[in-house]
């Protein structure tokens, strides 16, 4: 692999270090996976397609923690489009997760924005649960305006990471090369022999639209070119 190449690969691994479990604020983390978005694309546009090819593609896991699916599932599709991987859920025995297939790469830019986006909601969500419009609700209420908060503000930032990924494609396509169709074609191959049964499930529906509203409003205000800003509240979060 030439000098090149291997300092691309050290970028990003630097890059997914940088989490908040590691010391990073989430406007920090944030701004990592953006950076790791655009490294991946320069490490593979310098990729010949034979070079591409010889990788095996790989799955990874996110664990819920729970026994049901939670606000992430309206931002999954959001985060494989931007890292170029496809998901689907899971319920097992041991609960609920989430898993990502693509390239190695690719699939690690998946966790890495999965996990920072979900962090970001549920802090969030904390704020939200100071405000007076959510205070006032009754106890069953508050329950279904929280849930429709997170999964508005998930819904709004999948929307906003698939439109960065267009943009990310068209400066790859004047480059002079598109990878998208030659990846798409090497993921769906390798899912094939996994001979998975998947189906599409429906979203759950929304019984709270002014907690929706607030959640979309969030994910407006969630900066993804300089992490987390500000909120439905302007209050900074990790800062």
């Amino acid at each position: 692999m030439s000098e090149k190449l291997e300092r691309i690969k050290e970028k990003i691994r630097r890059l997914s270090e940088m989490t908040v479990e590691n010391g990073c604020t989430e406007a920090e983390a944030m701004t990592a996976a953006q950076k790791m978005g655009k490294f991946l694309d320069e490490h593979q546009l310098s990729m010949s397609d034979i070079e591409l090819q010889k990788q095996d593609c790989i799955e990874k896991e996110v664990w819920t923690g729970m026994t049901m699916r939670d606000h992430m599932q309206a931002c999954t599709h959001g985060v494989a489009f931007y890292s170029d991987t496809k998901p689907w859920m899971s319920h097992t025995r041991d609960g609920f997760k989430y898993v990502y297939f693509g390239l190695p790469d690719d699939v690690e830019l998946a966790h890495y924005t999965h996990c920072i986006v979900n962090r970001a909601i549920l802090e969030e969500g904390e704020t939200y649960k100071t405000s007076e419009e959510y205070m006032m609700y009754p106890g069953s209420r508050k329950r279904q305006a929280m849930r429709a908060f997170k999964f508005g503000m998930a819904e709004r930032i999948g929307t906003r990471l698939k439109e960065m990924k267009k943009a990310r494609q068209e400066w790859m396509k004047s480059q002079g090369r598109d990878l998208i169709i030659l990846k798409d074609q090497l993921v769906r191959a390798s899912f094939q022999q996994l001979d998975k049964n998947l189906r599409t499930v429906r979203a759950g529906r929304i019984t709270h639209r002014a907690g929706y509203g607030q959640g979309l409003s969030a994910g407006d205000c969630f900066n993804l070119n300089e992490g987390l800003k500000g909120s439905a509240s302007r209050k900074e979060i990790g800062g």
